[in-house]
C-alpha cells in the first residue's frame, strides 16, 4: 500500500508538471468553432427571450450568464459591449438584480467608452437607480455625469428633466400636472 501511494502521487506530479494549458490545446480552428457556438447559443438565448411575452427568472438568468461571460471572456470581440447590454437588460427586469444590471452598463461605459452603446449605458445607470431602486441621490449622481459627459446626447433632456423632478421632491404625477400647467 505504502509503494501504492508513493507511485499515485509521482504520476499526479509527472501529470501535473507536463499539464499544458486550455489555451496552449486548443488551436486556432478550435478556437474559432468555439466563438461561432457561443455566438450561435447567444443568439439562440436572445432570440427565446425577445419571443416570451414575460420574463422567465430562469431563462433570464441563464441567459444573463452567459451573456456576460461571453463579453467578460471576450473583452476584444466587438459583440462584448452589446452582451454587456443585453446582461444588463436582462438583470434590471429580475428581481433584486437591479444592482448587477448597473455593474454591467458601467463596465460598458467604461471599458468601452468610444462604441456608440456607451452614452445609453451611462444614462441607463441612473434610470436603474431612479426606476428600479428609487434611490434619488445614485440616480442624480449619474444623470448630471451622463448629462456632463454627453451634453448633446438625444437622451440628455430627459436626464436633466429627471434630475430637475428629483431635487423638486415633487412625485411624478405631481410633476405631470405642473408640466401640464405650462404647456397651457
Amino acid at each position: 500500500m505504502k509503494h501504492f501511494h508513493l507511485f499515485f502521487f509521482a504520476m499526479l506530479l509527472l501529470a501535473a508538471c507536463s499539464e499544458t494549458t486550455l489555451d496552449e490545446q486548443v488551436d486556432e480552428n478550435e478556437r474559432i468553432d468555439t466563438t461561432v457556438f457561443w455566438l450561435e447559443h447567444l443568439d439562440k438565448l436572445d432570440k427565446q427571450l425577445l419571443a416570451a411575452e414575460e420574463l422567465n427568472v430562469e431563462k433570464g438568468w441563464e441567459a444573463f450568464t452567459a451573456f456576460r461571460l461571453f463579453a467578460r471572456k471576450n473583452p476584444e470581440h466587438p459583440k462584448a459591449p452589446l452582451y454587456h447590454m443585453k446582461a444588463a437588460a436582462i438583470a434590471r427586469n429580475i428581481p433584486g438584480k437591479a444592482l448587477m444590471a448597473i455593474e454591467e452598463y458601467m463596465t460598458v461605459y467604461k471599458m468601452y467608452p468610444k462604441d456608440t452603446l456607451a452614452p445609453q449605458a451611462h444614462f441607463l445607470v441612473g434610470f436603474t437607480f431612479d426606476q428600479a431602486l428609487n434611490d434619488n441621490e445614485r440616480a442624480v449622481k449619474a444623470y448630471k455625469g451622463f448629462v456632463d459627459q454627453y451634453p448633446e446626447h438625444m437622451l440628455a433632456d430627459q436626464a436633466r428633466n429627471r434630475i430637475a423632478a428629483m431635487e423638486s421632491g415633487k412625485d411624478d404625477l405631481q410633476q405631470v400636472k405642473d408640466w401640464q400647467k405650462q404647456a397651457q
